[in-house]
């Protein structure tokens, strides 16, 4: 049977194919695809002029060295030609996709339908081949708009390239007309430069106001124009052809002046901030030694005398440059865990303070300097959470100046079933860290102030043993194995 032709009507089995009730679809289907076929070659023939004139105009382009605007005129025509083509293949190509989606729909139906039929007419087979012939053919329709398409890019950008060869071909033209100018007013210039002095000192001596006398048509003043015209026009020469030369030597100059005031500024600062901190160490030395005194006089720590005190006696020098008469000191045996509300635990809300939770009971503070890191993740606190000794430290917590979403993420990580009964905490603004004096300037690592690794051993809320690494970041004396035993 083929596709059903409108124009030429059925002999025998006319009877059974009208009893189908696909007969019409596959009618209306195989017409429509006639018609799609003309729709086909009109894209083709579109595509294909298209592209032959961009053909033809590269040959034109490179026998003849063709620019201007004539040519980019015939370029722009051709660029919109090309888009009313990919236009058409974008609506054929949608077309296709509904016809394909379509058939298949008609031909499950179709399956369905003559399920029911024992032996259905050779009518109806012939109907069937005929709907699953016109989708193949609606497919291959699809692949050949998809092709045309990519046709249509590949000559699109060719035509781009094009316009870029004209517009560098044009900018190398404009290039050489500069350089060709450039030439001729670089001869100018050595015209004049020669010129010049010469028509200066003839002014000179025209003026009138050097007393002249001739002798057989021959000024008395003809030898000295001489001798002052001759070394001024070499003296300007000279300089033409040195000046790059000469303004290497003035920037020298100028280099070497400015290093030399810099030079005599930092000197002068050196003086004065070292005669500043000379009496800004008698001052703290002073006070020390008073603080000192009234904390043996009272039977206090000296560890628990506030330490800031010396700042407020310093001023504004404290502020611009920090002086200290002996290394600061860390936090040492004896002294109490500072009572701040600054740390955090798994939400910003959820504030702790390591003095309150480790007052009256032992504990351990392991300090790292960042979570996610790997001596911290591979070495440092998994020695912690697997040592079997854990639970007889006490109360445990891990700080670090990082946010509380991260530590309890990093927590989660290295002990997600929370056996070791570790708590992982969060210093935001690293005050608590700074209370302890342990934070050190990790900026090239972390971009900013981070804690140093340490482990506190902590017994009725003040330090028993502290073990804080040399190096800040190593792992040696604050490992489980040497805290915990």
């Amino acid at each position: 049977m083929g596709i059903p032709n409108p124009n030429t009507p059925y002999s025998e089995p006319k009877v059974e194919a009208a009893d189908n009730p696909f007969f019409i679809h596959a009618l209306v289907s195989g017409y429509a695809y006639q018609q799609s076929t003309d729709f086909m070659a009109d894209v083709r023939d579109r595509l294909f002029s298209q592209i032959a004139e961009v053909n033809d105009y590269s040959k034109e382009s490179h026998a003849g060295n063709r620019r201007g605007n004539s040519g980019r005129q015939k370029l722009e025509n051709i660029t919109k030609n090309l888009h009313l083509v990919s236009q058409t293949c974008d609506t054929g190509i949608a077309n296709a996709d509904m016809s394909i989606k379509l058939s298949e729909e008609m031909i499950v139906a179709y399956n369905a339908f003559c399920s029911d039929e024992a032996t259905p007419p050779d009518s109806w087979r012939h109907i069937q081949d005929s709907m699953e012939w016109i989708l193949r053919t609606w497919q291959c329709q699809k692949n050949w708009l998809v092709s045309y398409k990519a046709r249509k890019d590949t000559a699109m950008n060719f035509v781009f390239n094009l316009v870029t060869q004209q517009d560098s071909s044009t900018n190398i033209d404009i290039a050489h007309q500069a350089a060709q100018h450039s030439s001729s007013m670089h001869t100018i210039t050595i015209l004049t430069m020669v010129f010049l002095p010469g028509t200066f000192t003839a002014g000179v001596f025209g003026s009138g106001i050097l007393d002249s006398e001739e002798s057989h048509g021959i000024s008395d003043l003809s030898m000295p124009f001489i001798y002052f015209f001759v070394p001024l026009t070499l003296i300007t020469a000279a300089t033409w052809f040195w000046r790059q030369q000469l303004e290497n030597s003035y920037m020298w100059c100028q280099d070497k002046l400015r290093k030399k005031r810099r030079q005599e500024h930092t000197k002068k600062m050196d003086i004065t901030i070292h005669s500043q901190g000379e009496g800004y160490t008698t001052i703290t030395t002073a006070i020390t030694s008073a603080m000192a005194f009234r904390a043996l006089t009272r039977r206090v720590p000296t560890a628990s005398v506030p330490r800031p005190a010396t700042a407020l006696v310093a001023g504004p020098l404290a502020q611009r440059r920090q002086f200290h008469a002996t290394p600061r000191a860390l936090v040492s045996v004896g002294d109490a865990v500072p009572d701040m509300d600054v740390l955090v635990e798994d939400s910003p809300g959820n504030k702790v303070s390591l003095g309150k939770e480790l007052a009256g009971t032992s504990g351990l503070i392991i300090g790292v300097p960042a979570a996610f890191s790997g001596a911290c993740s591979q070495v440092h606190v998994p020695g912690y959470v697997n040592h079997p000794r854990i639970k007889d430290a006490g109360r445990v917590f891990v700080v670090s100046v990082n946010d509380p979403f991260v530590m309890k993420a990093w927590g989660d990580q290295l002990d997600p079933t929370k056996a070791s009964g570790i708590r992982f905490l969060g210093d935001p603004t690293g005050e608590f860290t700074k209370a302890l004096e342990l934070g050190f300037n990790a900026h090239a690592i972390f971009g900013g102030m981070r804690g140093k690794r340490y482990a506190l051993v902590i017994e009725d809320g003040k330090v028993k043993e502290a073990h804080v690494e040399p190096d800040n970041t190593g792992t040696n004396v604050s490992l489980a194995e040497k805290v915990l035993g």
